[in-house]
Parts: structure tokens; C-alpha cells; sequence
């Protein structure tokens, strides 16, 4: 099983430090949300966003459309947690590395969360990073941020594939 490690870049110094080497299956860092641009996006949804990532990844479907009761993490709608939520599937991951998984998983294509703002958003990547070194799996997907929102997309999808929703993040108006 591949497996890719993206962190933030103030992270990524000390994981490389404390594994040597990432190797060439490791995934992009990413830049943080700048404080200039903490509100960039905060307006659009998550539903908005994805029909917007979708344009340039043709593969991309949104299997899951989360509100309150249906967020597994209880974070909708709560203070300084993300303000819409979709769960997408990439077609290009083959079926057979994510038969384990459930549709809303990030293993299946990703996630993407929309934040009040981007001290918010900050907050949530530390909580992922948190996890991750706690034994979660945060660690294993590529994180992508503009403003306010939070795009996590799946390990398993190559580096260039990954490198495609980066781009297409920048792209978001």
C-alpha cells in the first residue's frame, strides 16, 4: 500500500528530520492561509467549491452533502468549526485501494471544508496534524488551503494528481 504524508510547512521540517527522508511517494506541503487573505472564500459553500474543483477535475463527484446531523465530527455550524462540508470521490483512485472505505472517507477522493475565517481553518489543521500523530490518519492526504477553505484530498492519488486539486484551488474565485 502506497502511502503519502502531507503536512503543513511548519511541520514538514520536523518529519523530515525525525524520518530522514519522505521518499517519492510523499505528498506536497502546502501554504498556510495567509491573514491577508483570511477571508478569501469564505463566502461560497463547500457544494460551490466542489462544482468549481470539478471544472478542472473531471473525475471528481460529490457523494455526500453534509448538515449537522450528518457530520461524523460534529464540527458543522460549531463555533470555529467549518460552516459547510462535502465529501467527493475521485474516479481515478482504483476501487480496489479504498474497498475498505466508506463514501464520505477522504481515502475515497476527500473532503472539503469552508471556515468563518481562517484562524478557524489554522485551528482545524492543527487538530488534524494533532491527530495524525496520535495514530489518525490526517497525515496520510494532501491538504490544500485558500483563505477559508480546506480542500483534503485522498493519499492515493499520485503526486501529479494531487498537484492537479492544488492548482485548482489557487484557481477558486
Amino acid at each position: 500500500m502506497r502511502t503519502r504524508v502531507t503536512v503543513t510547512a511548519l511541520f514538514a521540517a520536523a518529519l523530515l528530520t525525525a524520518c530522514g527522508s519522505i521518499g517519492n511517494n510523499a505528498g506536497t506541503v502546502v501554504s498556510n492561509a495567509s491573514a491577508t487573505a483570511q477571508d478569501a472564500g469564505a463566502a461560497l459553500t463547500a457544494e460551490q467549491i466542489a462544482s468549481q474543483l470539478a471544472i478542472h477535475i473531471l473525475r471528481l463527484d460529490v457523494t455526500i452533502t453534509y448538515d449537522k446531523d450528518s457530520d461524523p465530527e460534529g464540527l458543522l455550524g460549531q463555533p470555529h468549526g467549518y460552516t459547510s462540508k462535502v465529501a467527493f470521490s475521485d474516479g481515478r483512485i482504483p476501487k480496489s485501494d479504498t474497498a475498505i472505505f466508506s463514501k464520505g472517507d477522504v481515502e475515497v477522493g476527500g473532503l472539503i471544508e469552508v471556515f468563518a475565517d481562517a484562524a478557524d481553518l489554522r485551528a482545524r489543521l492543527q487538530q488534524l496534524k494533532d491527530d495524525g500523530t496520535k495514530g489518525g490518519t490526517a497525515l496520510f492526504e494532501y491538504d490544500y488551503v485558500k483563505g477559508a477553505i480546506l480542500v483534503r484530498v485522498s493519499h492515493y492519488l499520485t503526486p501529479a494528481q494531487a498537484a492537479e486539486y492544488q492548482t485548482a484551488v489557487k484557481q477558486l474565485s
